[in-house]
C-alpha cells in the first residue's frame, strides 16, 4: 500500500472530513480544525480515539516494518504494554514529519490543496464525491486547516 492511501486512510482522510463539522456548525475553519481534530466532546471522523487510532497505526507500521520478524499480535504488545503510548504524538510527529511543524503543516496543504501530485488529488476527488459529506473548500480554508493541524499536533507533542 502507499504512503499516500495509507495517509488518507488515517490523518489525511481524517482532516478532510474536518470541512463536515466546519460546514455544519458554520465555525471558522481554523477554530474548527482546533477543536474537531482530536475533540473528546465532539462527534467527528477526527475524534480523540481516531487522532489516537491513526498514531498509533503509524507507529505500530513503523515498529513492523523496522522488524520483519516481528507479528503484529507481538507489535501491539509491545507497544502498548511498554512505553510506547507515552511518546505515541511525539513520536508520530517524528516518524512522519521529521518533528518539524512546517512539514506537518506543508504535508498537510499538499493533502489538502495540491493537484501536482495526480495520485493525491485522484484520492482527494473520491472524498470529496456527491455521496459523501465533504464539502467544497477553497485553496485557502486549505491552508488554514493544515496551519490548525500543525499547531494542534505541535502542542500535544508539547503536553504529552
Amino acid at each position: 500500500m502507499g504512503e499516500h492511501i495509507r495517509d488518507f486512510a488515517g490523518w489525511a482522510g481524517s482532516m478532510i472530513e474536518v470541512y463536515e463539522i466546519q460546514e455544519n456548525e458554520s465555525y471558522d475553519v481554523t477554530y474548527a480544525g482546533l477543536k474537531v481534530i482530536g475533540a473528546r466532546d465532539i462527534g467527528s471522523h477526527f475524534s480523540y480515539d481516531d487522532y489516537l487510532s491513526d498514531i498509533d497505526a503509524l507507529n505500530i507500521g513503523k515498529q513492523l516494518d523496522g522488524d520483519i520478524t516481528l507479528s503484529i499480535y507481538d507489535a501491539f504488545v509491545e507497544y502498548f504494554r511498554g512505553n510506547g503510548v507515552m511518546t505515541r504524538i511525539a513520536d508520530f510527529f517524528e516518524t512522519k514529519f521529521k518533528s518539524g511543524k512546517a512539514i506537518a503543516e506543508d504535508d498537510a496543504i499538499v493533502y489538502l490543496n495540491s493537484v501536482a501530485n495526480a495520485d493525491i488529488a485522484i484520492a482527494r476527488a473520491m472524498l470529496r464525491n456527491p455521496n459523501l459529506p465533504v464539502p467544497h473548500y477553497t485553496d485557502e480554508e486549505g491552508r488554514a486547516l493544515a496551519k490548525a493541524w500543525a499547531d494542534k499536533l505541535y502542542t500535544d507533542v508539547l503536553n504529552e
